[in-house]
């Protein structure tokens, strides 16, 4: 079988978040732009544990329960603080970082992204897996 060169290709233009080893989900420039997350304060998040899926739901209103702000210094990358979220979902903050495509889901009216990891793998302790009514 011949070698094949491998010639790395950036995705242009698709919008990423990152969840990073402290415990905070980050947004890359494409979706600064297209979910203009730079235009709000504050987010809701989401997880459905069947699909993996995460939802952050952007709002304007700092009273709305279970709010997470989102922190940003001058021409910096907005960051979500929200390790108790991931550590509820026991979703990991490892070492390297989780870079995950995202898209804007207009009938749930939030940022969607998946994870590549089975949900029957991520690591929860029986009082995280307690449903919240």
């Amino acid at each position: 079988m011949p070698l094949e060169k491998f010639i790395n290709q950036r995705l242009s233009n698709t919008a990423t978040i990152t969840i990073r080893r402290v415990g905070k989900i980050s947004f890359n420039i494409h979706a600064r732009r297209q979910f203009r997350i730079n235009r709000t304060q504050f987010v809701t998040l989401y997880f459905d544990e069947e699909t993996g899926e995460i939802g952050i739901k952007p709002t304007t209103n700092k009273d709305e329960p279970g709010i997470f702000k989102i922190t940003q210094k001058r021409g910096g990358t907005p960051l979500i603080y929200c390790k108790s979220f991931l550590d509820r979902y026991g979703i990991p903050c490892v070492e390297k970082p989780i870079i995950l495509g995202a898209h804007w889901d207009s009938e749930k009216e939030m940022i969607m992204a998946r994870l590549s990891v089975s949900t029957d793998t991520l690591t929860r302790s029986p009082e995280q897996v307690a449903k919240v009514e």
